[in-house]
């Protein structure tokens, strides 16, 4: 077959699945993938090409801004002649493997063309991205403890094979090649009429690591890079992991489900990445280990191609984060900081954080910088007023990492702490060890003192309207804990004294004293100067 029927086959199956009105946006695509693509018609040209239209059409979809206005039950009718048109188009391209189909765009409640709905659709939040992270979709909420109903959302929506898992109540761990990854529920803790449960992802990455100085200060680098889960090291247990944890509760399993969902394949995917290059470079050994019945698992599982099936493609574009999120963050009411700014590209904020000078920690967004995994998004860094003269800071924000996943604090583990300087840039762009770079041993040598603070960048592909808003509110709560935990006997209380909590109002109150001092000096000199 010719290229020419290569293209007018598959246009006819899409026009099929999608209706005739899409056959322009089909056929642009399918026209511009061909031209992309050098050689004859082979079986990996037709893969590639399948892969290529698939991946076009899916990246038009969500940006389109247009919305269906079909019924539900015809809805219903065009995603299922969707899936039997997508079944007739692998009869078509029989060796295409299941994971190169996983982009393929399906008709959906809100778009001509919707995100994907397979496998990878299922940590993408975006499907859902008008309704705001504040309130949840159009059905039954889940009352009670969330923990179990957790664990059986994870399983169905990454479609993890029960031949590489171990299922429990509130517990699952599976493998998705060499590393184990367990997500697990605490027990309920019930807060002001709520039961709320923690949720915690862990994918293990290296054990049997002696500790040393170089620990502390290569995680602090690439926690650098942190998107949604955090480098952690255990020295109790030798080990380090990639971790993240979520709060759950009725109101927000809705949203936040799919938005953990992210940080979930995510880990593990990222985990997969370097671990050999990680061990060469701290010591110990890769954390592999086998499932209890079907031993090691061979081959890959396609999840693990989740960066760049959907977070690569997504990232390429602008950054879905925009000025209209930065203008709902400003309406927050009642607002969490002492003083706050936004900008086309971000914003910036002020937290109350007693005891230091200046007496506020300053949250920095940004839709501008690019991760060298995931591209567009939004990276977001809380860094602290807080200079240690006495304690090495990059052990500090290892054990800070270790204590929020221990304690009790209210905002969402997804990000992490490190030490950040003006040199953060350069590492987003450079990728490090993250891109399939060994971290350079002369860079890490050249320790520069920099800023205790806590890095997340959240992927293109993540987006929610609403979702910044949530994330200045746990970034708020973050601040107050670690105001709290550094002056404690676990913290670093020689250089970092007592805390009272009176002391939060105490600082917010004398901090818009002085904002409101310094405004009517400068309104009093301009009232003075001549026309």
């Amino acid at each position: 077959m010719t290229k020419r029927d290569e293209q007018l086959g598959l246009e006819q199956y899409l026009v099929t699945t999608f209706g005739e009105k899409n056959r322009l946006r089909i056929r642009n695509a399918i026209e511009g993938n061909t031209l992309a693509l050098e050689g004859t018609v082979t079986e990996e040209w037709r893969r590639e090409f399948a892969r290529r239209v698939l991946i076009e059409l899916s990246r038009r979809s969500q940006g389109s801004e247009a919305e269906s206005e079909e019924s539900p039950d015809e809805c219903f009718q065009a995603e299922m002649a969707g899936r039997a048109a997508r079944s007739k188009v692998r009869e078509q391209h029989s060796s295409v493997s299941e994971s190169q189909f996983q982009t393929a765009a399906e008709p959906g409640d809100d778009k001509e063309l919707s995100s994907p709905t397979t496998r990878l659709k299922g940590v993408s939040v975006q499907e859902n991205s008008e309704e705001t992270a504040g309130s949840g979709p159009n059905h039954r909420q889940i009352k009670g403890d969330v923990g179990p109903q957790l664990m059986n959302f994870v399983h169905e929506q990454m479609q993890i094979d029960a031949g590489w898992s171990l299922r429990g109540e509130r517990d699952l761990t599976w493998w998705g090649h060499r590393l184990a990854q367990r997500i697990w529920a605490e027990t309920v803790l019930v807060e002001d009429g709520d039961d709320i449960v923690r949720v915690h992802a862990e994918t293990d990455v290296l054990r049997n690591v002696a500790a040393s100085e170089q620990i502390a200060r290569t995680l602090s680098v690439l926690n650098r890079n942190a998107s949604l889960s955090a480098y952690i090291w255990d020295s109790q247990r030798g080990k380090i992991s990639l971790r993240s944890s979520a709060y759950f509760h009725s109101e927000n399993v809705p949203w936040l489900s799919r938005f953990f969902l992210s940080a979930i394949s995510l880990q593990a995917a990222e985990a997969h990445l370097q671990p050999d290059a990680l061990a060469k470079l701290v010591g110990g050994e890769v954390d592999e280990s086998a499932h209890p019945q079907n031993g090691f698992r061979e081959a890959k599982d396609e999840m693990l191609d989740v960066i760049r099936l959907l977070f690569g493609p997504e990232g390429r574009n602008p950054s879905r984060f925009t000025s209209e999120d930065f203008h709902a963050v400003m309406r927050l009411d009642p607002a969490p900081w002492v003083m706050a700014n936004e900008s086309e590209k971000g914003l910036t904020a002020e937290f109350p954080f007693a005891g230091c000078m200046p007496p506020t920690a300053l949250l920095t967004v940004d839709n501008e910088i690019r991760n060298p995994l995931l591209g567009s998004g939004l990276l977001i860094l809380l860094r602290l007023p807080l200079t240690l003269s006495e304690t090495d800071v990059d052990t500090v924000a290892c054990q800070l990492n270790l204590a929020e996943l221990k304690s009790p604090t209210r905002s969402h583990f997804m990000g992490s702490w490190c030490v950040d300087s003006e040199r953060n840039v350069n590492l987003m762009q450079r990728g490090l060890l993250l891109s399939g770079q060994s971290v350079p041993t002369g860079f890490l040598e050249k320790q520069a003192k920099g800023t205790l603070s806590f890095c997340s960048f959240i992927p293109s592909a993540s987006y929610r309207r609403g979702l910044l808003e949530v994330i200045i509110y746990s970034m708020a709560h973050r601040a107050r804990w670690a105001n709290q935990y550094l002056a404690s006997e676990e913290g670093v209380p020689r250089e970092f004294g007592p805390r009272h909590p009176s002391a939060f109002q105490e600082q917010r109150d004398q901090h818009f004293s002085i904002i409101k001092k310094v405004f009517n000096r400068a309104l009093d000199q301009r009232k003075k100067k001549p026309r």
